[in-house]
């Protein structure tokens, strides 16, 4: 069982730039880019659009967690890296 959640990147620039494409974490680890070591883990977004990370998260049998994680954003004269939290107080009906 699992969620998907999103955080939004803007590109405000005139220029294009690349950003972390996706993430994935789990109740019991924190969150990441499997993909990091390859040229796919990452997204153009071109000049004055938006972009939704997902970020999949697998709860597994805890139904209650906060997990941290980061995305990158680059382009030829900026690197920027970016903190993210994800918490999950799903209850289930029983």
């Amino acid at each position: 069982m699992g969620f998907t959640s999103y955080y939004l990147v803007k590109n405000i620039s005139d220029n294009p730039i690349s950003c972390t494409k996706n993430l994935v974490g789990w109740s019991d680890t924190d969150i990441r880019d499997e993909n990091r070591d390859r040229k796919s883990s990452f997204t153009v977004i071109p000049p004055h659009t938006t972009y939704k990370i997902p970020v999949q998260m697998h709860m597994s049998s805890r139904y209650k967690f906060s997990k941290s994680g980061y995305f990158v954003v680059f382009s030829e004269d900026v690197f920027e890296v970016h903190a993210i939290k994800v918490k999950s107080n799903f209850q289930r009906n029983i």
